[in-house]
């Protein structure tokens, strides 16, 4: 996800809005199935110089979102 032109706070507030949507249970086959999501965000240019860095930047963490339990994002 890009979000050209928008900071750390705007940032902060979409994947705040994606964790919250993903947090309601889903019905199949009759049961009510929970999901949770560990997302890792950054911001250019204090992420990364470039397309690479940024990306593996916002995978590390997404796993540190992952060790802190999961259902939330790191920025």
């Amino acid at each position: 996800l890009i979000l050209s032109g928008a900071g750390a706070d705007a940032a902060a507030l979409v994947l705040e809005k994606i964790v919250t949507a993903n947090a309601v249970p889903v019905p199949f086959r009759g049961n009510a199935l929970a999901l949770s999501v560990s997302i890792g965000g950054c911001t250019y240019p204090d992420g990364g110089s470039d397309e690479l860095e940024l990306r593996e930047r916002a995978d590390l963490k997404m796993y540190e979102a992952k060790r802190a339990g999961g259902n939330r994002y790191v920025l």
